[in-house]
């Protein structure tokens, strides 16, 4: 099977077929600003391509993985690619849910990518299939590069369809059942599969360096909110079985539907389609006095995003900011305020860009300190139908959510766990209905630093004012560094690439570990949502990206703000200061 490149495109011996639709009438901005691209075949010798991972390595790559799993015989694929607007980095999103029958598993997923950010001259994207691991470091193995894509900035948005045979998807997963492949063959050994998209790509303009991940999407541990195949449905039972295995990434999130248990016992009040998400927020907050000493903050952020070198020296290699208002309505119970009482946040917030229909609700629970200063705090959200909070029975659904303790019930298991001290307010829960106590409009001026490996930084100065519905108001002023939305590579969240064949340093699994994950028990997934017993686990601190931020965090406010860090006053809970300021508890 022999690959070829013909007009900058894919052709793969009539196995793929690529389809181009018409470019949109207005043209698509090209980017001005991008800092990546791919070192391409022409930069490098035959002899290095593999080393330096280019398009062309990529693709025999691909060919040769297609022939040695199926011969001559390889699957249908199709793709068909467009121009989509987008306001993101770039994404893998899973467009129909995994068919699987005893024809063989069809799946229909895109990436989309920004013109903006895109490599130049075009992206290179490998797209793999994964499988659990029992490897709790590694949420997925890779089985096969199932394509390689190069999205242009006219051509950002790429649909692919593949068709695999019961018997290819075996031979993909090595499955040898000794007689006829069933689609109960597969779902006994694999209850869920994983699509995971990478962005190679260069930063530095002036070396020729090897193509390493710039972005990743997809994955069993769904980054970005996609990237898992589910084959059957999820059941109570096999997800309570995987609460002994730590989650460590710092999100983990899932799109709701009806493989979901949560959303089949709420789908009257949670909106299908959208994310339920939880977080391990690990964050450091510091309070400042007065409005000048935010001013003061702002001017040194604003100046350290002006000055490359001093960007350089830090190790940003990418710095962006903006302005943003936030408009946030925190629930409670009526008087008196037990949730804000014991620190812990229910909350819409609302922005004037929301699309129609979004009603995000968010909780954070308990925060966890393990000695040394580092903090952890469980939070959870998802999205809401407006009738959970207008209506007798979307209250009462309500209630119940908050208090349900089953296994895949994120927000009622972070709620319980929040409040195990003080039970007396659990009842309360189950029966009296939440109401709103108070508004926090915060003014915030944001910046995201992009490290090596792909670690982000997020950093806000806010001016956060609460007001009840009498007039009374009060205001506090605080900055916060944040690694709760990090790790865009893998390399950088677990510490080591997903086993692969693409020239990668692999992580070898022997054949009685692989065998060993099955051996008496359920095939492992990987859980979409944090459990308790997350918050308290020491590994999440021994993870790169976490300490890139404890590096930065102690260089900006020593170099950039010129401030002692051990004399800043400790923030942490903003709503709950401003409840006590207002009098409300």
């Amino acid at each position: 099977m022999q690959a070829e490149r013909t007009a900058g495109q894919l052709r793969y011996d009539q196995t793929v077929t690529i389809k181009a639709l018409p470019r949109p009438k207005v043209e698509p901005i090209q980017p001005t600003d991008s800092e990546n691209r791919v070192c391409g075949d022409d930069l490098v010798s035959a002899m290095d391509r593999q080393v330096y991972k280019t398009p062309l390595f990529m693709i025999e790559t691909w060919a040769r993985g297609q022939q040695e799993a199926f011969g001559q015989q390889g699957p249908a694929i199709a793709i068909e690619k467009s121009y989509r607007k987008w306001e993101g980095t770039a994404h893998l999103e899973i467009e129909s849910p995994a068919l699987l029958s005893n024809e063989g598993l069809k799946l229909h997923f895109s990436v989309t990518g920004n013109p903006r950010y895109m490599a130049q001259p075009h992206d290179l994207v490998p797209i793999y299939l994964e499988t659990p691991t029992a490897d709790t470091k590694k949420p997925g193995e890779r089985q096969l590069l199932v394509v390689v894509i190069e999205p242009t900035w006219d051509y950002n948005h790429w649909e692919i369809r593949v068709e695999y045979t019961l018997q290819q998807l075996a031979t993909i997963l090595k499955i040898n059942p000794g007689g006829p492949v069933t689609a109960h063959t597969i779902i006994q050994r694999y209850r869920e599969l994983g699509l995971r998209a990478q962005w190679l790509g260069v930063a530095d303009q002036q070396k020729v360096q090897v193509n390493g991940v710039r972005h990743e999407s997809g994955g069993l541990d769904q980054k970005g909110g996609s990237g898992k195949l589910r084959l059957v449905p999820y059941t109570l039972l096999e997800l309570a079985g995987t609460e002994n295995r730590r989650n460590t990434s710092w999100n983990m999130s899932e799109k709701l539907n009806t493989s979901r248990p949560v959303f089949n016992t709420f789908q009257e009040i949670l909106q299908g389609g959208k994310e339920m998400m939880t977080t391990l927020e690990c964050e450091a907050e510091y309070r400042l006095a007065r409005e000048g000493d935010l001013d003061q903050v702002i001017v040194a952020m604003n100046k350290l995003h002006d000055d490359g070198e001093m960007q350089k020296r830090l190790g940003i290699l990418k710095m962006t900011g903006e302005q943003k208002v936030y408009e946030d309505t925190y629930f409670d119970l009526p008087t008196p305020y037990d949730l804000l009482a014991n620190r812990i946040v229910l909350r819409r917030r609302h922005r004037s860009s929301d699309a129609g229909g979004t009603y995000l609700f968010a909780l954070k629970g308990k925060t966890h300190q393990d000695g040394e200063g580092r903090r952890l705090r469980l939070a959870a959200q998802c999205q809401l139908k407006t009738t959970a909070l207008t209506t007798t029975t979307g209250q009462a659904l309500l209630r119940r959510l908050l208090t349900d303790d089953s296994a895949d019930n994120a927000v009622g298991r972070t709620m319980l766990h929040a409040l195990d001290h003080v039970k007396p307010v659990i009842n309360r829960l189950k029966q009296e209905d939440v109401v709103p106590a108070l508004t926090v409009v915060s003014n915030r001026d944001t910046f995201t630093m992009t490290l090596a490996n792909g670690t982000q930084i997020d950093f806000s100065a806010d001016k956060a004012t609460g007001q009840l519905g009498d007039g009374r108001s009060a205001t506090v002023y605080s900055f916060e560094f944040g690694v709760g939305h990090p790790a865009l590579t893998q390399a950088a969240t677990t510490g080591g690439p997903t086993t692969g064949g693409d020239g990668e340093t692999t992580k070898k699994v022997s054949v009685k570990d692989k065998i060993g994950q099955f051996e008496g028990a359920a095939p492992q997934i990987v859980r979409p949502y944090h459990v308790p017993a997350d918050l308290v686990n020491p590994a999440v601190f021994t993870q790169p990206d976490y300490q890139q931020f404890v590096n930065l965090l102690h260089a900006v406010v020593t170099d950039v703000f010129q401030l002692d860090i051990r004399r800043l006053e400790l923030g942490g809970n903003k709503a709950h200061d401003l409840a006590k300021l207002l009098g409300l508890i």
